[in-house]
């Protein structure tokens, strides 16, 4: 009898609930309850508190709510005519009085299930997984979507696995007969002999002597066909036509380069002219009233006066006299410098003085100088040889562009006038015809 009711559970399950329904349910529902009130009660289950309308009204959006979010999670759009259909309202009332039923049973059994049991079963419940947060409590977002507190949903929890117990109450104490249970243990303690013989291919294989015929058959099957692919396999020549392969044809003369290289020395500089100077400053600060700048440009007239009646003095008067604290303890000195070094008003004045000569007084942002020359370095250019490939290799390009635009009118004639052969369009444009060989693995789909 057991065996029965064990192989047949879910049956006595569905058995169970509609005795139970009759076993409680005492008022029967009124159809028409589309326009009742809140308190109106629609359903009483023995021992349970009347179902009212407010009851079902929150079925009715929870069930609404559950289909809506298994539609989104499907991208898949619903009726909304289907929420005020009369079978979609009988289901959420069914619902409602098939809970309340199931509660009834459970207090009438005394099947209520404990805190601490209930807290077992959820976090050891696998489908509550993504609801579980990583310290054992339920998530804030998930009942924030249901509208309910964590103490409403404990409870709502509870009567679920409260009812389950009722539910499996049949199936779960039910026993194996002896006849099955003998037959397990023989099977456990049972032991068997057995003896093994291994046969290796490998062992026979001078015995096998297949025929042509049987070779034949065997690559002509189609279920072998894959074994013997071969990957594609393609031998082409072709011809490039760029700036490079364009360059490799020009020709440039000796005198082309020559004439390039004089023109544009200023490109090829190994070492700028450079001037040595010493300065004499006298600080004069351009936000300073008219008549300290005045007082400031006195003084250093009078000292350039002196410099031109005794040149040989310059370094004497700059140790004494010049503002430039740092070039004032070596005479003035500013060692050598490029262009682009001072400020424009003193370079130029620098580079427009030969060696030897004084300046007059040259006036800048700091005040007012007096510049002596004491050294030059002529701009050093880097010899024709070194930079003559540099200059080839540029006017290769030049005259390249310049012929490219030509050149690829020509291409596309000539290879679309003698398709057959690249050898006119290479032999034209001075062009090297290239061969490569090119495999590809079979692929499904791929044309051969």
């Amino acid at each position: 009898m057991f065996d029965f009711v064990r192989n047949n559970a879910k049956i006595f399950q569905l058995i169970l609930l509609p005795l139970i329904l009759i076993a409680f349910v005492v008022v029967g529902v009124n159809q028409d309850f589309s326009g009742l009130t809140g308190s109106k009660d629609l359903v009483h289950v023995d021992g349970r508190p009347p179902i009212t309308q407010a009851h079902y009204e929150n079925e009715l959006r929870t069930e609404e709510d559950r289909i809506r979010a298994q539609a989104a999670q499907m991208e898949r759009k619903i009726d909304p005519r289907i929420f005020e259909s009369a079978e979609f309202r009988q289901r959420a009332l069914d619902a409602v009085v098939r809970r309340e039923v199931l509660a009834a049973a459970v207090d009438k059994l005394g099947l209520r299930v404990s805190d601490a049991r209930l807290q077992r079963l959820f976090a050891a419940d696998p489908q509550l997984a993504p609801i579980r947060n990583a310290d054992g409590s339920i998530s804030q977002e998930f009942l924030s979507a249901r509208r309910m507190s964590s103490a409403q949903f404990a409870e709502e929890l509870r009567a679920e696995y409260s009812t389950q117990q009722v539910l499996h109450g049949v199936s779960g104490t039910a026993t194996p007969s002896s006849v099955a249970s003998n037959t397990a243990l023989d099977a456990l303690l049972q032991r068997r002999e057995v003896q093994v013989a291994r046969f290796e291919a490998k062992n026979y294989l001078a015995q096998a002597q297949p025929t042509d015929a049987d070779l034949k058959k065997f690559y002509d099957d189609p279920a072998n066909a894959k074994r013997f692919e071969a990957p594609e396999q393609a031998a082409i020549e072709y011809i490039q036509l760029d700036i490079d392969a364009l360059k490799a044809g020009v020709t440039v003369s000796e005198q082309e380069v020559r004439k390039f290289y004089d023109d544009h020395k200023s490109r090829f500089v190994q070492s700028p002219e450079e001037r040595r100077v010493s300065h004499i400053l006298i600080k004069a600060d351009q936000a300073a009233p008219q008549a300290q700048r005045d007082a400031a440009r006195a003084k250093a007239q009078a000292l350039l006066e002196q410099v031109r009646k005794n040149p040989a003095a310059f370094a004497e008067l700059a140790r004494q006299n010049s503002q430039d604290e740092v070039s004032a303890a070596k005479g003035g000195d500013l060692d050598f410098f490029p262009r682009k070094t001072m400020v424009p008003a003193f370079e130029d004045a620098a580079f427009a003085l030969k060696e030897g000569q004084t300046s007059d007084l040259v006036q800048t942002e700091y005040g007012f100088h007096i510049l002596r020359v004491t050294g030059v370095r002529n701009e050093v250019s880097k010899p024709f040889e070194a930079v003559r490939a540099e200059i080839e290799n540029e006017l290769k390009a030049d005259q390249a562009k310049r012929s490219y635009a030509q050149a690829a009118e020509q291409f596309t004639n000539i290879v679309y006038e003698q398709s057959d052969s690249l050898k006119p369009a290479a032999d034209l444009l001075k062009l090297q015809v290239r061969k490569a060989s090119l495999t590809r693995p079979a692929q499904p789909g791929l044309p051969p």
